[in-house]
């Protein structure tokens, strides 16, 4: 995926190396917080905190922190004078953010956190099939070969772990 980003092969002109490396560093640093929030809150299931419990912590404090954010740029001003494209945002938010979010936190009510990222696996394949359909980005066989590539190693090396896991600690998931 590095060589994709910086041989500019991702299907989205990226044309300055800092531009390179702030794409690099961001997508580093999405991985790590996504997998840390993910390990954090089946723990936090484990110990018996309702995942809706962890859902409203989780977004009050984004929502807080990107309405402050907002604000401070000026960028909700056209948004909260309006309140038809409000209440809009508001439903979008719902159902892109709020729901599949919440769905996820209700599954490891149910399943071991490595079980939940095998399908999250999957995503990137989802998200590449669906922009090259909505021609959002060119198709760059680049890109398809280093997503192939990374659910061909992603799956197989999850699914061992969580058979390693589940022998050892025999979690029925």
């Amino acid at each position: 995926m590095v060589y994709l980003i910086f041989s500019s092969n991702t299907g989205f002109e990226v044309s300055s190396l800092p531009e390179k490396y702030m794409a690099l560093g961001l997508i580093v640093c999405s991985a790590f917080a996504i997998t840390q929030t993910t390990i954090t809150s089946k723990l936090l299931t484990d110990d018996g905190v309702s995942p809706s419990v962890i859902m409203s912590i989780r977004f009050s404090l984004l929502t807080s922190i990107l309405l402050i954010h907002s604000l401070y740029l000026g960028e909700l001003i056209d948004v909260m004078s309006n309140p038809a494209l409000l209440l809009l945002f508001f439903a979008l938010g719902l159902a892109f953010i709020v729901f599949p979010n919440f769905c996820f936190q209700q599954s490891l009510k149910y399943v071991s956190a490595v079980t939940a990222e095998v399908f999250n696996a999957c995503t990137p394949a989802i998200i590449f099939l669906i922009q090259f359909l909505d021609s959002g980005i060119e198709f760059s066989r680049y890109t398809a070969i280093g997503i192939l590539l990374y659910i061909a190693t992603a799956i197989p090396i999850t699914v061992t772990h969580y058979l390693k896991n589940r022998k050892r600690v025999g979690d029925p998931a």
